[in-house]
């Protein structure tokens, strides 16, 4: 196969002249956990240790490699633009030869001035440790119906999905946001994000819950202070942060009433709360509000917000659908919903305030306004395996 032995090694700790203890269970759902996101073995038949002429002794691993390239295409409905989205996508699993991963997306919307395109190469697959992902994107986030909104973003990100430990994983990075106004305004970001978590506890009867917080801290730069010496570079910052929390509990509501192996009866719920500063870029502030949907509203109908506390409890009933190659059994979902968030509208400071220490940027400060929204209902979940063509 193309997969180098070298990096087979690495994964698994194996360095020449060092003695090892034979644990084929262990190295081999290292290589298949650590190849699951970049598919590079579909299956691992055999591990055992041969001896070599020379006397030492040498790790024979016996796998099948999967495709490592893939295309993928399809029509998706977008829930930040509200519109329908044509996406085609090329990835290659293995481009190395040591698990690097690359993947290429473009995608265009129906009322799009134009397309908007991603790449991001993932280094190191098969060691988790050192693994990191580098992603340029150039996106079109226009959304109509909020004034001063951000158009199209262009950047660079670096990910590191353990920066200091298994449950912590960081990313920088660094991009241009056009502003929908008639002067053409842009945005030059500095972004740091974290993410911390899930951390999971077991609950009574077999219950599980988990916690995660996610800490997104960044700057405005305004490089035509610098450029005319008015300010230096810290001066020319204006930073900005936002912060959330997410809680997840899953309690079984006693056995199943028709077969043992069958799911139980579950209560699910879920409460995430978000904050932010009021000099949160506009893209961002509205992702805050997507987030904060509750079923039966249009997620545009939040628009853009500061803050936010969600919550959403389910009881999901297990049901037995009648055999067949495409849809699994699902469950009975009776659900509520509700929100309470501060939202922010958009000031035009370019023609309402007129003042020679007005900043250059489209947008004023952001009004805080109260919102509150709640729902209940009751549906059918189950899974699609998709449709062979």
């Amino acid at each position: 196969g193309k997969t180098k032995p070298a990096a087979i090694a690495a994964a698994m700790n194996l360095r020449p002249g060092e003695p090892f203890k034979f644990d084929p269970p262990r190295w081999s759902n290292r290589i298949e956990s650590a190849s699951s996101g970049g598919g590079i073995f579909s299956r691992v038949w055999n591990l055992a240790p041969v001896r070599a002429p020379d006397g030492s002794v040498q790790l024979r691993v016996v796998a099948t490699e999967a495709p490592a390239r893939n295309l993928e295409y399809g029509v998706t409905k977008s829930l930040y633009n509200d519109i329908w989205e044509g996406e085609v996508g090329f990835s290659h699993g293995n481009l190395f030869g040591s698990g690097e991963r690359l993947d290429l997306m473009a995608r265009r919307g129906t009322r799009e001035p134009h397309p908007s395109f991603n790449a991001k190469f993932t280094g190191n697959a098969l060691t988790p440790e050192s693994a990191y992902d580098l992603e340029a994107f150039s996106e079109y986030i226009g959304v109509t119906g909020h004034e001063g909104g951000a158009s199209s973003r262009r950047g660079l990100t670096v990910r590191f999905p353990r920066l200091l430990s298994r449950r912590i994983r960081g990313s920088a990075s660094m991009e241009k946001t056009a502003a929908r106004t008639a002067a053409g305004e842009h945005d030059h970001l500095i972004h740091s994000s974290f993410d911390i978590g899930p951390y999971y506890q077991k609950l009574p009867s077999n219950g599980r819950s988990s916690v995660q917080a996610t800490a997104n801290i960044g700057g405005k730069l305004d490089l035509s202070k610098m450029q005319k010496g008015i300010a230096d570079t810290p001066r020319a910052l204006t930073p900005y942060s936002s912060y959330a929390a997410t809680t997840r509990q899953i309690i079984p509501l006693g056995s199943s009433p028709t077969a043992a192996n069958k799911s139980p009866i579950t209560l699910a719920l879920q409460h995430r709360g978000t904050a932010s500063t009021s000099e949160l870029p506009q893209h961002e502030a509205l992702a805050i509000g997507f987030a904060a949907r509750v079923r039966g509203y249009s997620p545009r109908m939040n628009g853009p917000l500061s803050s936010s506390v969600v919550g959403t409890a389910e009881i999901r009933i297990p049901v037995t659908l009648p055999a067949n190659s495409l849809v699994n059994d699902g469950s009975v979902v009776i659900f509520s919903d509700w929100m309470a968030a501060s939202r922010w509208t958009i000031r035009d400071i370019k023609n309402k305030v007129k003042s020679k220490t007005a900043r250059s940027s489209a947008s004023a400060p952001l009004l805080s306004k109260p919102m509150r929204k709640a729902s209940a209902g009751i549906g059918l979940r189950s899974v699609l395996q998709g449709i062979p063509v």
